[in-house]
């Protein structure tokens, strides 16, 4: 700090006699009100000044007698600081409420929406129930409890962040549901060869193996010819194969009895001279005549992706064999005969016997109208070509 002058010495002390010796009546003379204290209060022009501090000192105001900001904080009451953010508080509270409405939306929440389009620029579009600014947005999904249809708007608050995760949902693919439906599609659709239905009585007796000629209370072994189907390809689950194979066959005789064997039985041969054996697919005819046999074969599949284990799939197909079997069924007359048919080969027993039919007759009438398409004779339904005789003439076993 400088050093003062006598100058400056000299002022100070002509001050403080001011003060001392003149300042006080005159202060005492100028006081209009005092306090509960006994301390004097000075009014400006425009408000009244506090009181003194606690300490007994006088607060100075300015050169014109207002209080300073710092004296008007110190000297205000905490009831004059209430009533002015009060009366302010109404005012912003008044404003509001001319420029804002409440509006609840159809999910029950509450937002205060501007009443007019001119907002100021900066100015909330809106406010949210807690009163935070914000700006209006869509919602897609509906409320369970709404009954309108459309969006649901609502209040957005400026300070909403959106959260992006880490590893976000892939998009929704096809169901592990609809990827096996598209399996068992497919299965139903591959290409399954028409089962075909056989029989092996005269197999290893030097007659053909689908010779139709049978004799009653004989066994008669029946099979399918039912090959397995494979299909491979690409579908929604990933590259995949599958395999059809037949698993059970059921048997139409043609004479109103039928069977299901969970087998599809194979050929069996005989020796000349000896019975046609008994299998677990043979049946046996109590009655001759002709019949139109046909079989149901039942296919279960598998199917594997990718290369990986083969898994069962739960469809069962059917196919039904296309063409009939013709099964010709004999009975046998036994009789006396002088000599061999060499000398007569028209006489009884003999091959050209009238009265024993033609084996070979393309077009033989049917024991049973057949059990599918309801004709009386084995190729067409006119009986063209028949000369059988005896076999169905009179029908002797009926």
């Amino acid at each position: 700090m400088a050093k003062p002058n006598k100058f400056t010495t000299i002022i100070g002390i002509s001050i403080l006699s001011s003060v001392f010796f003149g300042g006080l009546p005159a202060h005492s003379a100028e006081c209009a009100q005092r306090d509960s204290s006994g301390h004097c209060l000075r009014v400006s022009q425009n408000r009244e000044s506090a009181a003194p501090s606690r300490d007994g000192s006088e607060n100075q105001g300015n050169k014109d007698g207002d209080l300073t900001e710092e004296s008007y904080k110190s000297h205000t009451t905490d009831a004059d600081i209430s009533q002015d953010l009060s009366s302010e508080f109404q005012k912003w509270v008044e404003w509001f409420n001319n420029n804002y409405e409440s509006i609840t939306d159809e999910s029950g929440a509450k937002i205060y929406a501007r009443k007019t389009a001119n907002r100021r620029p900066g100015e909330a579009a809106c406010h949210t129930e807690d009163m935070k600014p914000g700006e209006y947005a869509r919602v897609k999904e509906k409320p369970i409890e709404s009954t309108t249809n459309g969006d649901t708007i609502y209040c957005k608050a400026h300070d909403t962040k959106t959260l992006t995760p880490n590893n976000p949902t892939p998009p929704k693919g096809p169901t592990i549901e609809e990827m096996l439906q598209e399996i068992e599609d497919q299965f139903a659709n591959t290409n399954i060869q028409a089962p075909v239905l056989k029989q092996s009585y005269n197999l290893g007796s030097g007659l053909g193996e689908n010779n139709p000629n049978v004799y009653k209370n004989q066994a008669v072994n029946f099979y399918v010819d039912a090959p397995t189907a494979r299909w491979e390809g690409d579908l929604m689950i990933g590259h995949v194969e599958i395999e059809s194979y037949p698993t059970q066959m059921t048997i139409q005789y043609g004479n109103g009895d039928e069977d299901t064997f969970y087998t599809m039985g194979k050929p069996v041969s005989r020796a000349r001279g000896e019975e046609s054996r008994k299998t677990a697919t043979s049946y046996v005819y109590k009655r001759s005549g002709n019949f139109h046999a046909y079989a149901t074969v039942s296919y279960s599949g598998r199917f594997r992706v990718n290369g990986g284990n083969w898994q069962a799939l739960d469809v069962v197909l059917t196919k039904d064999t296309v063409d009939p079997l013709l099964v010709r069924v004999w009975w046998v007359d036994v009789g006396r005969v002088a000599g061999d048919c060499s000398y007569d080969d028209t006489r009884w027993g003999c091959k050209n016997d009238p009265t024993m039919g033609k084996p070979d007759n393309p077009n033989p009438r049917l024991r049973k109208a057949d059990i599918r398409t309801g004709q009386r004779w084995h190729l067409n339904d006119s009986g063209d070509g028949d000369t059988e005789y005896s076999l169905h003439r009179d029908w002797p076993d009926m």
